[in-house]
């Protein structure tokens, strides 16, 4: 959809400036310096370019910029000396990639910028994609998706097998350590019990002693007449004897008789300890053994000895966590295999659409050079890849092939031109001069798939004159019947081909830092003396003469829209 107008207040230079749009050829015209770009720049602003605070004009609080299609959308863009962006579509507020999306496929801006971009071979591939038919983009989309699936694939590989790498060097020492601790049965709480079972064996001869006395006092077995027990049952045998005479000595003989049953007990319970007393020196030397071998693992794991069975369970599921990313590892290594040479197909593939694509554009490009004065002009395009021609079968069955793949494919490509029929073609940047260099953009441009329906040029004319010049308008004339143009130029025969015509003004001496720039659109006598003096600097008569005959020759063929 075709741009309507552009609205910018407060922009650099420009305090407020309005300029209207037709479809079919707009041209902005004046003199050097007077700020013709600035309009192309604020352009830019709404439709999602980055801007800084240095942009609002000297004394402004903010700059803004409004842009309205042909179809009522309309785009607006401010920004504030604190940095803050504002932003909005049809009046919904949004941010810079909302402007950019809303945007998209509305406008593209050939500036000489873009032009010098293609000096630089890196931006060929792109070029040469974008003159292919639709099916090479469809291939294009899917092999980026293809290779960006390949590189997930192959960083979440070499992550997982960098980081097994290092666990590996640890499996041979936990493998050992876990055999240790599983023959040595270390168990939770076992080293308190022999502990106490130490400190009781050690401990055997002085509770022996004790039970000897405790029964000695007892039953006196060599003297059983004074024993405790034979003492206590006289007394017994008295305290019921007694209990006839006065019934209350019963309760005492009851008592005597509990005291007596707890007598037996106990030694009962002695004798029982007596037997348990019994030392085996064979089970002090194996406690002792068993606790010497807690300790040293104690020592060599710096781990409390009741930690001792938790740390084995610690390594037996680092064992099997490295086994269980061993598995994760094979399986990505599969997956990148699989992604690799599906990638691979698909860049093999990607190539050969480029050299059909490019080999199906080239004569176009030559005729369209040709219309603007490069009658002998020759392109090949060298498709590379580490200087070998990628479309040698042996660079596709390298080893190291895929390493060298990139979000565009497999190498480089780099545009050959000569516009001398005796030489051979050479690099593009090498060969062609800044006026060749814009009529070859500007060819392309023409050629380019998915074109915007707006189309800005952005003093395209650099470095053209006489014949080229009149050459170059008839081909804008002619493209502008089929897109909306928008052309900052130099040139007298482009500014007559238009339809619409505005004059950039500079308020005082150009050049001069704080002087206003102003925009007027120019018709009837106003725009010939533009045209007058875009031919001869002064507007002088003969010029004047000049400039009437070439707006009267305009075919003023309508817009096909």
């Amino acid at each position: 959809m075709t741009l309507k107008s552009l609205e910018v207040r407060d922009f650099v230079l420009l305090r407020e400036a309005r300029i209207d749009f037709s479809p079919g050829l707009n041209v902005l015209s004046g003199e050097t310096g007077a700020g013709k770009s600035l309009l192309v720049n604020a352009l830019g602003l709404a439709l999602g370019a980055r801007g800084s605070k240095e942009l609002i004009r000297a004394g402004a609080k903010k700059f803004e910029v409004f842009c309205l299609f042909g179809d009522g959308r309309r785009l607006m863009r401010q920004l504030t000396p604190s940095g803050r962006n504002a932003c909005s579509v049809d009046g919904q507020e949004t941010h810079l990639a909302g402007l950019t999306d809303a945007s998209a496929g509305r406008v593209t801006i050939m500036s000489q910028h873009q032009q010098h971009l293609l000096l630089d071979p890196a931006s060929h591939l792109n070029l040469i994609d974008s003159l292919c038919p639709d099916a090479h983009r469809e291939l294009v989309r899917s092999y980026r998706q293809a290779f960006n699936a390949y590189r997930e694939a192959r960083d979440r590989h070499r992550r997982i097998a960098k980081q097994n790498t290092r666990t590996r060097e640890q499996r041979a020492l936990w493998e050992f350590q876990i055999e240790e601790l599983t023959e040595a049965e270390v168990s939770p709480g076992e080293y308190d019990e022999l502990d106490a079972r130490q400190r009781r064996l050690n401990s055997i001869k002085e509770l022996t002693s004790f039970n000897e006395e405790a029964r000695h006092l007892l039953t006196l077995a060599e003297e059983p007449e004074v024993s405790v027990t034979t003492l206590l049952g006289r007394l017994i045998d008295r305290a019921e004897n007694m209990a006839r005479t006065d019934p209350k000595v019963e309760e005492l003989a009851k008592k005597l008789l509990l005291l007596q049953e707890s007598l037996d007990d106990s030694s009962e319970w002695l004798d029982d300890y007596s037997r348990e007393l019994e030392l085996d020196p064979e089970e002090l030397t194996l406690v002792e053994e068993r606790l010497e071998l807690y300790e040293k693992l104690k020592r060599k794991y710096d781990t409390p000895p009741d930690g001792l069975a938790a740390l084995r369970e610690s390594l037996e599921q680092r064992l099997t966590g490295l086994t269980r990313h061993e598995e994760e590892e094979r399986r990505l290594r599969e997956e990148e295999t699989h992604r690799r040479i599906e990638t691979l197909k698909l860049a093999r593939e990607l190539a050969r659409s480029r050299r059909a694509g490019f080999e199906g554009a080239r004569q176009a490009i030559l005729t369209e050079l040709s219309e603007l004065n490069m009658p002998d002009v020759k392109l090949e395009a060298d498709f590379h890849a580490d200087g070998r021609n990628i479309e040698e079968d042996e660079i596709w069955t390298a080893h190291d092939t895929s390493d060298k793949l990139g979000d565009e494919g497999l190498g480089q490509a780099q545009l050959m031109i000569s516009t001398d029929p005796k030489h051979a073609p050479r690099p593009l940047q090498k060969v062609l001069s800044g006026g060749e260099l814009s009529r070859f953009m500007l060819a392309v441009e023409i050629l380019r798939r998915g074109e915007c329906s707006c189309l800005i040029l952005d003093e395209v004319d650099t470095g053209i004159g006489g014949a080229t010049a009149a050459q170059l308008a008839f081909k804008l004339g002619k493209l502008s019947r089929s897109r909306q143009l928008i052309v900052i130029t130099h040139l007298a025969p482009i500014a007559a081909e238009a339809q619409n015509h505005a004059v950039v003004l500079k308020e005082g001496e150009l050049n001069v830092p704080g002087n206003i720039v102003s925009v007027r659109p120019v018709q009837g006598e106003e725009r010939v003396r533009e045209i007058a003096r875009m031919l001869s600097g002064e507007g002088a008569p003969e010029a004047e003469d000049l400039a009437r005959k070439m707006l009267s020759r305009q075919d003023g063929l309508p817009f096909d829209s």
